[in-house]
Protein backbone atom coordinates (compact mmCIF):
# COMPACT_ATOMS: atom_id res chain seq x y z
CA UNK A 1 0.00 0.00 0.00
CA UNK A 2 1.50 3.41 -1.07
CA UNK A 3 1.85 6.28 1.26
CA UNK A 4 -0.72 8.22 -0.33
CA UNK A 5 -3.14 4.90 -0.20
CA UNK A 6 -2.39 4.69 3.76
CA UNK A 7 -3.16 8.28 4.15
CA UNK A 8 -6.50 8.56 2.26
CA UNK A 9 -7.41 5.51 4.70
CA UNK A 10 -6.52 7.13 7.64
CA UNK A 11 -8.57 9.95 6.68
CA UNK A 12 -11.54 7.92 5.51
CA UNK A 13 -11.57 5.86 9.04
CA UNK A 14 -10.97 9.23 10.97
CA UNK A 15 -14.54 10.99 9.52
CA UNK A 16 -16.36 8.00 10.08
CA UNK A 17 -15.79 7.47 13.50
CA UNK A 18 -16.39 11.10 13.79
CA UNK A 19 -19.70 11.40 12.12
CA UNK A 20 -20.74 8.20 14.04
CA UNK A 21 -19.71 9.59 17.49
CA UNK A 22 -21.31 13.28 16.89
CA UNK A 23 -24.86 13.85 17.95
CA UNK A 24 -23.89 17.95 17.85
CA UNK A 25 -24.50 19.67 14.31
CA UNK A 26 -21.80 22.85 15.03
CA UNK A 27 -19.66 20.17 16.55
CA UNK A 28 -20.19 17.93 13.21
CA UNK A 29 -19.15 20.74 10.92
CA UNK A 30 -16.12 21.91 12.90
CA UNK A 31 -14.66 18.07 13.06
CA UNK A 32 -14.98 17.79 9.26
CA UNK A 33 -13.34 20.77 8.51
CA UNK A 34 -10.06 20.28 11.12
CA UNK A 35 -10.42 16.22 9.41
CA UNK A 36 -10.33 18.06 5.89
CA UNK A 37 -7.78 20.34 6.63
CA UNK A 38 -5.28 18.06 8.12
CA UNK A 39 -5.27 15.27 5.23
CA UNK A 40 -5.65 18.24 2.25
CA UNK A 41 -3.09 20.60 3.26
CA UNK A 42 -5.97 23.57 2.21
CA UNK A 43 -5.68 27.19 2.70
CA UNK A 44 -9.20 27.34 3.55
CA UNK A 45 -12.25 25.05 3.95
CA UNK A 46 -15.71 25.86 3.69
CA UNK A 47 -19.38 23.92 4.59
CA UNK A 48 -22.62 25.68 2.36
CA UNK A 49 -25.62 23.98 2.60
CA UNK A 50 -28.54 25.01 0.43
CA UNK A 51 -31.82 26.95 2.23
CA UNK A 52 -35.76 26.20 0.93
CA UNK A 53 -35.22 29.99 -0.32
CA UNK A 54 -32.20 29.03 -2.71
CA UNK A 55 -29.32 30.56 -1.12
CA UNK A 56 -26.48 28.49 -0.65
CA UNK A 57 -25.24 30.18 3.09
CA UNK A 58 -21.84 29.02 4.74
CA UNK A 59 -22.67 26.99 7.50
CA UNK A 60 -19.04 26.31 9.13
CA UNK A 61 -15.70 27.37 7.50
CA UNK A 62 -12.11 28.07 8.70
CA UNK A 63 -9.43 29.97 7.02
CA UNK A 64 -11.48 32.39 4.59
CA UNK A 65 -10.69 36.32 5.06
CA UNK A 66 -14.14 38.21 6.67
CA UNK A 67 -14.18 39.93 3.19
CA UNK A 68 -14.43 37.38 1.43
CA UNK A 69 -16.79 35.85 3.29
CA UNK A 70 -19.06 38.94 3.58
CA UNK A 71 -19.17 38.88 -0.49
CA UNK A 72 -19.95 35.14 -0.96
CA UNK A 73 -22.05 34.04 2.19
CA UNK A 74 -25.54 34.34 0.53
CA UNK A 75 -25.23 32.79 -3.09
CA UNK A 76 -27.73 32.09 -4.90
CA UNK A 77 -29.31 29.27 -7.38
CA UNK A 78 -31.65 31.82 -9.11
CA UNK A 79 -29.42 34.87 -9.05
CA UNK A 80 -25.41 34.47 -9.05
CA UNK A 81 -23.88 32.13 -11.63
CA UNK A 82 -20.57 30.28 -10.47
CA UNK A 83 -19.30 26.98 -9.64
CA UNK A 84 -20.56 26.46 -6.62
CA UNK A 85 -23.72 26.89 -7.94
CA UNK A 86 -23.67 24.31 -10.87
CA UNK A 87 -22.22 22.15 -8.34
CA UNK A 88 -25.43 22.23 -6.10
CA UNK A 89 -27.20 22.36 -9.12
CA UNK A 90 -25.85 19.51 -10.46
CA UNK A 91 -25.29 21.43 -13.59
CA UNK A 92 -22.39 19.73 -14.27
CA UNK A 93 -20.25 18.61 -17.87
CA UNK A 94 -19.15 14.92 -16.89
CA UNK A 95 -16.66 14.78 -19.85
CA UNK A 96 -15.29 18.10 -19.02
CA UNK A 97 -11.78 17.57 -17.12
CA UNK A 98 -12.56 19.69 -14.36
CA UNK A 99 -15.80 17.90 -13.67
CA UNK A 100 -15.91 14.00 -11.76
CA UNK A 101 -17.99 12.15 -12.35
CA UNK A 102 -19.37 12.17 -8.81
CA UNK A 103 -20.33 15.98 -9.87
CA UNK A 104 -17.46 17.66 -8.37
CA UNK A 105 -15.06 20.53 -9.47
CA UNK A 106 -11.82 20.66 -9.43
CA UNK A 107 -8.75 23.02 -10.90
CA UNK A 108 -5.32 22.96 -9.85
CA UNK A 109 -4.75 26.21 -11.42
CA UNK A 110 -7.57 28.89 -11.57
CA UNK A 111 -5.23 31.16 -13.33
CA UNK A 112 -4.21 29.12 -16.00
CA UNK A 113 -7.97 27.34 -16.13
CA UNK A 114 -9.61 30.99 -16.70
CA UNK A 115 -6.54 31.78 -19.62
CA UNK A 116 -8.68 28.92 -21.51
CA UNK A 117 -11.94 30.72 -21.10
CA UNK A 118 -13.36 33.11 -23.60
CA UNK A 119 -14.05 36.69 -21.82
CA UNK A 120 -18.01 36.09 -22.33
CA UNK A 121 -17.57 32.77 -20.78
CA UNK A 122 -15.52 34.68 -17.72
CA UNK A 123 -18.45 37.75 -17.53
CA UNK A 124 -21.00 34.73 -16.78
CA UNK A 125 -19.19 33.62 -13.84
CA UNK A 126 -18.06 35.43 -10.64
CA UNK A 127 -14.66 34.16 -10.44
CA UNK A 128 -13.92 35.29 -6.86
CA UNK A 129 -11.76 32.38 -5.54
CA UNK A 130 -9.05 33.56 -8.60
CA UNK A 131 -9.70 36.98 -7.38
CA UNK A 132 -9.09 36.29 -4.36
CA UNK A 133 -5.74 34.48 -4.82
CA UNK A 134 -6.56 30.85 -4.85
CA UNK A 135 -5.09 28.75 -7.18
CA UNK A 136 -6.72 25.16 -6.44
CA UNK A 137 -10.21 25.08 -5.39
CA UNK A 138 -12.11 21.49 -5.45
CA UNK A 139 -16.08 21.87 -4.59
CA UNK A 140 -17.42 18.45 -3.34
CA UNK A 141 -21.36 17.72 -3.10
CA UNK A 142 -23.14 16.66 -0.22
CA UNK A 143 -25.54 14.01 -1.56
CA UNK A 144 -28.59 12.38 0.16
CA UNK A 145 -29.53 9.61 -2.53
CA UNK A 146 -30.11 11.66 -5.56
CA UNK A 147 -30.61 14.88 -4.16
CA UNK A 148 -27.57 17.96 -3.19
CA UNK A 149 -28.15 19.23 0.00
CA UNK A 150 -25.09 21.70 -0.25
CA UNK A 151 -21.29 21.04 -0.49
CA UNK A 152 -17.48 21.25 0.71
CA UNK A 153 -15.30 23.91 -0.47
CA UNK A 154 -11.85 23.88 -0.32
CA UNK A 155 -9.35 26.36 -1.71
CA UNK A 156 -5.47 26.88 -1.57
CA UNK A 157 -2.99 29.75 -2.44
CA UNK A 158 -0.31 26.64 -3.88
CA UNK A 159 -1.15 25.09 -7.27
CA UNK A 160 -1.80 21.46 -7.75
CA UNK A 161 -3.23 20.87 -4.16
CA UNK A 162 -6.31 18.78 -4.96
CA UNK A 163 -5.63 16.11 -7.38
CA UNK A 164 -8.17 13.74 -8.63
CA UNK A 165 -7.26 10.98 -5.84
CA UNK A 166 -8.01 13.46 -3.14
CA UNK A 167 -10.91 14.67 -4.57
CA UNK A 168 -12.41 10.99 -4.75
CA UNK A 169 -11.60 10.76 -1.37
CA UNK A 170 -13.72 13.68 -0.54
CA UNK A 171 -16.50 12.92 -2.49
CA UNK A 172 -16.59 9.36 -0.30
CA UNK A 173 -16.63 11.88 2.78
CA UNK A 174 -19.28 14.29 1.69
CA UNK A 175 -21.39 11.03 1.44
CA UNK A 176 -20.95 10.60 4.90
CA UNK A 177 -20.72 13.90 6.03
CA UNK A 178 -24.46 14.36 4.54
CA UNK A 179 -25.92 11.15 5.97
CA UNK A 180 -24.62 12.66 9.80
CA UNK A 181 -26.48 15.88 8.54
CA UNK A 182 -29.51 14.40 7.94
CA UNK A 183 -29.44 11.86 10.81
CA UNK A 184 -28.75 14.60 13.55
CA UNK A 185 -31.65 16.77 11.72
CA UNK A 186 -34.26 13.60 12.07
CA UNK A 187 -32.71 13.12 15.84
CA UNK A 188 -33.74 16.96 16.89
CA UNK A 189 -37.32 16.36 15.01
CA UNK A 190 -37.79 13.55 16.57
CA UNK A 191 -36.69 15.03 20.46
CA UNK A 192 -38.87 17.39 19.47
CA UNK A 193 -41.92 15.59 18.81
CA UNK A 194 -41.57 14.08 21.71
CA UNK A 195 -41.01 16.68 24.00
CA UNK A 196 -44.28 18.23 22.30
CA UNK A 197 -45.90 14.42 23.38
CA UNK A 198 -44.78 14.75 26.89
CA UNK A 199 -46.09 18.60 26.78
CA UNK A 200 -49.40 17.32 25.39
CA UNK A 201 -50.06 14.15 27.74
CA UNK A 202 -49.65 16.29 30.45
CA UNK A 203 -51.80 18.88 29.32
CA UNK A 204 -54.21 16.05 28.88
CA UNK A 205 -53.70 14.66 31.75
CA UNK A 206 -54.58 18.13 33.26
CA UNK A 207 -58.06 18.06 31.43
CA UNK A 208 -58.65 14.82 32.45
CA UNK A 209 -58.19 16.07 36.28
CA UNK A 210 -60.91 18.76 35.46
CA UNK A 211 -63.04 16.40 34.14
CA UNK A 212 -63.41 13.91 37.40
CA UNK A 213 -63.46 17.04 39.74
CA UNK A 214 -66.18 18.36 37.51
CA UNK A 215 -68.10 15.00 37.20
CA UNK A 216 -67.56 14.70 41.45
CA UNK A 217 -68.72 17.97 42.11
CA UNK A 218 -71.85 17.50 40.51
CA UNK A 219 -72.40 14.33 41.99
CA UNK A 220 -72.14 16.07 45.13
CA UNK A 221 -73.51 19.29 44.46
CA UNK A 222 -76.52 17.46 42.54
CA UNK A 223 -77.25 13.38 43.45
CA UNK A 224 -75.74 13.71 46.83
CA UNK A 225 -77.67 16.80 47.96
CA UNK A 226 -80.81 15.19 46.95
CA UNK A 227 -80.06 11.72 48.89
CA UNK A 228 -78.71 13.04 51.61
CA UNK A 229 -82.30 15.46 52.12
CA UNK A 230 -84.29 12.22 51.02
CA UNK A 231 -82.32 9.95 53.81
CA UNK A 232 -84.10 13.12 56.09
CA UNK A 233 -86.83 13.23 54.90
CA UNK A 234 -87.16 9.71 54.66
CA UNK A 235 -86.24 9.51 58.52
CA UNK A 236 -89.16 12.25 59.57
CA UNK A 237 -91.93 10.01 57.07
CA UNK A 238 -92.37 12.35 54.39
CA UNK A 239 -92.96 9.64 51.82
CA UNK A 240 -93.91 11.72 49.63
CA UNK A 241 -91.12 14.14 49.34
CA UNK A 242 -88.93 11.73 49.49
CA UNK A 243 -90.03 10.45 46.11
CA UNK A 244 -89.92 13.33 44.37
CA UNK A 245 -86.49 14.05 45.49
CA UNK A 246 -85.23 10.70 44.41
CA UNK A 247 -87.44 11.31 40.96
CA UNK A 248 -84.78 14.78 40.94
CA UNK A 249 -81.68 12.26 41.65
CA UNK A 250 -82.58 9.05 39.15
CA UNK A 251 -83.15 12.27 36.48
CA UNK A 252 -79.93 13.98 37.89
CA UNK A 253 -77.84 10.94 37.13
CA UNK A 254 -79.71 10.24 33.91
CA UNK A 255 -78.11 13.75 32.78
CA UNK A 256 -74.83 13.28 34.23
CA UNK A 257 -74.93 9.94 32.36
CA UNK A 258 -75.75 11.77 29.30
CA UNK A 259 -73.21 14.10 29.54
CA UNK A 260 -70.52 11.43 30.05
CA UNK A 261 -71.72 9.27 26.56
CA UNK A 262 -74.87 9.69 25.16
CA UNK A 263 -76.49 6.08 24.66
CA UNK A 264 -78.46 7.72 21.53
CA UNK A 265 -75.10 7.97 20.34
CA UNK A 266 -74.30 4.51 20.13
CA UNK A 267 -77.65 3.60 19.12
CA UNK A 268 -78.82 6.23 16.79
CA UNK A 269 -75.99 8.28 15.38
CA UNK A 270 -74.09 11.74 15.39
CA UNK A 271 -77.54 13.64 14.19
CA UNK A 272 -79.63 12.11 16.99
CA UNK A 273 -77.24 12.52 19.50
CA UNK A 274 -77.06 16.22 18.44
CA UNK A 275 -80.45 16.70 18.83
CA UNK A 276 -81.43 15.19 21.85
CA UNK A 277 -78.22 17.69 23.55
CA UNK A 278 -79.32 20.29 21.74
CA UNK A 279 -82.74 19.81 23.69
CA UNK A 280 -81.43 19.12 27.02
CA UNK A 281 -78.77 22.45 26.97
CA UNK A 282 -82.03 24.74 25.35
CA UNK A 283 -83.82 23.27 29.00
CA UNK A 284 -80.92 23.34 30.84
CA UNK A 285 -79.57 27.21 29.65
CA UNK A 286 -82.49 28.46 28.91
CA UNK A 287 -81.21 30.42 25.63
CA UNK A 288 -82.54 29.73 22.16
CA UNK A 289 -80.13 26.97 20.68
CA UNK A 290 -81.01 26.08 16.81
CA UNK A 291 -79.95 22.91 14.69
CA UNK A 292 -79.36 22.34 11.47
CA UNK A 293 -78.42 19.15 9.62
CA UNK A 294 -77.53 19.08 5.68
CA UNK A 295 -76.40 15.40 4.51
CA UNK A 296 -75.98 12.04 5.12
CA UNK A 297 -74.48 11.40 8.55
CA UNK A 298 -74.89 7.61 9.06
CA UNK A 299 -71.62 6.62 7.27
CA UNK A 300 -69.59 8.19 10.35
CA UNK A 301 -66.96 6.06 11.92
CA UNK A 302 -67.85 5.83 15.44
CA UNK A 303 -64.89 6.70 16.74
CA UNK A 304 -64.71 10.16 15.13
CA UNK A 305 -68.77 10.59 15.91
CA UNK A 306 -67.79 10.46 19.72
CA UNK A 307 -65.24 13.32 19.05
CA UNK A 308 -67.54 15.36 17.14
CA UNK A 309 -70.29 14.74 19.75
CA UNK A 310 -68.07 15.92 22.98
CA UNK A 311 -66.50 18.69 21.46
CA UNK A 312 -69.83 20.13 20.37
CA UNK A 313 -70.81 19.37 24.21
CA UNK A 314 -68.00 21.04 25.56
CA UNK A 315 -68.17 24.40 22.92
CA UNK A 316 -72.48 24.58 24.21
CA UNK A 317 -71.31 23.94 28.21
CA UNK A 318 -68.59 26.58 27.24
CA UNK A 319 -71.59 28.87 25.82
CA UNK A 320 -73.64 28.24 29.06
CA UNK A 321 -70.55 29.23 31.35
CA UNK A 322 -69.10 32.30 29.38
CA UNK A 323 -70.79 33.17 26.40
CA UNK A 324 -73.74 35.39 28.04
CA UNK A 325 -75.48 34.45 24.65
CA UNK A 326 -78.82 34.78 23.24
CA UNK A 327 -78.93 33.14 20.77
CA UNK A 328 -76.76 29.83 19.46
CA UNK A 329 -76.24 28.33 16.56
CA UNK A 330 -75.67 24.85 15.81
CA UNK A 331 -74.92 23.19 12.01
CA UNK A 332 -73.46 20.07 10.67
CA UNK A 333 -72.99 19.74 7.12
CA UNK A 334 -71.78 17.26 5.24
CA UNK A 335 -70.10 18.24 2.15
CA UNK A 336 -68.30 16.17 -0.83
CA UNK A 337 -64.91 16.02 0.68
CA UNK A 338 -65.60 16.84 4.61
CA UNK A 339 -67.54 17.20 7.47
CA UNK A 340 -67.85 20.64 8.79
CA UNK A 341 -69.30 21.45 11.98
CA UNK A 342 -70.05 24.71 13.36
CA UNK A 343 -71.24 26.63 17.24
CA UNK A 344 -71.84 30.28 16.87
CA UNK A 345 -73.46 32.65 19.44
CA UNK A 346 -74.11 36.29 19.69
CA UNK A 347 -72.13 36.71 23.10
CA UNK A 348 -68.98 38.67 24.78
CA UNK A 349 -66.47 36.48 22.66
CA UNK A 350 -63.17 35.14 23.84
CA UNK A 351 -60.93 37.12 25.71
CA UNK A 352 -57.58 36.44 23.18
CA UNK A 353 -55.48 34.58 26.22
CA UNK A 354 -58.55 32.13 26.40
CA UNK A 355 -58.82 30.43 23.05
CA UNK A 356 -56.06 27.92 23.79
CA UNK A 357 -57.46 27.25 27.25
CA UNK A 358 -57.74 23.81 28.89
CA UNK A 359 -61.50 23.41 26.62
CA UNK A 360 -60.18 24.89 23.19
CA UNK A 361 -56.99 22.80 23.55
CA UNK A 362 -58.69 19.29 24.43
CA UNK A 363 -61.50 20.59 21.55
CA UNK A 364 -58.54 21.00 18.97
CA UNK A 365 -56.93 17.85 20.08
CA UNK A 366 -59.30 15.53 19.92
CA UNK A 367 -60.26 16.64 16.53
CA UNK A 368 -56.58 16.96 15.32
CA UNK A 369 -56.43 13.00 16.46
CA UNK A 370 -59.11 12.14 13.73
CA UNK A 371 -57.38 14.04 11.19
CA UNK A 372 -59.44 17.35 11.59
CA UNK A 373 -58.96 21.02 12.33
CA UNK A 374 -60.68 23.67 14.06
CA UNK A 375 -60.86 27.22 13.19
CA UNK A 376 -61.98 30.09 16.14
CA UNK A 377 -62.83 33.31 15.23
CA UNK A 378 -64.16 35.42 18.12
CA UNK A 379 -64.74 39.17 18.74
CA UNK A 380 -65.37 41.35 22.18
CA UNK A 381 -68.83 41.68 22.37
CA UNK A 382 -69.82 40.07 18.54
CA UNK A 383 -69.79 36.54 19.53
CA UNK A 384 -67.89 33.54 18.53
CA UNK A 385 -67.88 31.32 15.89
CA UNK A 386 -66.25 27.73 15.92
CA UNK A 387 -65.72 24.99 13.18
CA UNK A 388 -64.56 21.38 13.57
CA UNK A 389 -63.81 20.46 9.91
CA UNK A 390 -63.12 16.72 9.43
CA UNK A 391 -61.86 15.32 6.05
CA UNK A 392 -64.76 12.97 4.44
CA UNK A 393 -62.49 9.50 4.24
CA UNK A 394 -64.68 7.10 5.73
CA UNK A 395 -66.81 7.41 1.75
CA UNK A 396 -63.13 6.30 0.38
CA UNK A 397 -63.06 3.64 -1.80
CA UNK A 398 -60.50 0.60 0.06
Amino acid sequence: MTEQSKEALAFTSSVLQMVFETEDEPLLFERFIDLVKAYTGSFAVGIRLLKSDGLISYVAQKGFPTDFLEQENNLSLVDDECMCISVVRGDVAHSAPFFTDGGSFYVNGTTKFLATVTEEEKGKTRNACNRAGYESVALIPMRLDKEIIGLVQLVSKESEKFPISIVKVLESAALALASAHQRILATKALKHEREKLRALSSRLAEVEERERKQIAEDLHDNVGQYLAVAKMKAQRGGASEVVDLLDKAIAQTRQLTSELMSPVLYELGLAAALEQLVEDKRKLLDTNISLSLSGDFSPIPLNMAIVLFKAVRELLVNVGKHAKANIVGLSLVMEPTRLVVTVIDDGVGLRENSKEGFGLFNIRERVMSIGGEVTINSCAQKGTCVELIVPNRWSESP
